[in-house]
């Protein structure tokens, strides 16, 4: 929770919103980042999946919190993230007061360059 002024705390609850696969066990790695960003925030996190295994997303609204952070996490700027998920998020601003905010999705942090140079260096390495 972050002080925004004398006595008043917003509460945040993050959404993890990914694909989703018909195979559940594909879906474990987004379970997994989920449980190491809840110990680095103090928040509620919850994942989401657009398309397959995919609870109401409206069951997961902590009604304790005023904020609510949406993650996409998808690689780029998308359908998902330009025409779906847009669509959830005018759904979720429509039934209810909280606000929503939206991150952008992966590509648009220069870092995951590095992850990609790194999967490439192992890659190179593997085969000596």
């Amino acid at each position: 929770m972050l002080k925004i002024a004398k006595h008043i705390m917003v509460r945040y609850q993050i959404i993890l919103v990914a694909h989703g696969s018909r195979l559940n066990k594909f879906n474990n790695d987004i379970y997994r980042i989920a449980n190491i960003l809840k110990k680095r925030f103090p928040y509620d996190i919850y994942v989401w999946f657009l398309k397959y295994f995919n609870k109401d997303i409206f069951e997961m609204i902590d009604k304790k919190s005023d904020v609510i952070i949406i993650v996409p996490f998808f690689i780029s700027y998308g359908i998902h993230v330009e025409r779906d998920l847009k669509e959830i998020i005018d759904k979720l601003k429509a039934k209810t007061n909280k606000k929503i905010i939206v991150t952008k999705p992966l590509c648009a942090n220069d870092k995951i360059v590095d992850i990609v140079v790194e999967n490439i260096e192992e890659c190179i390495r593997s085969q000596k």
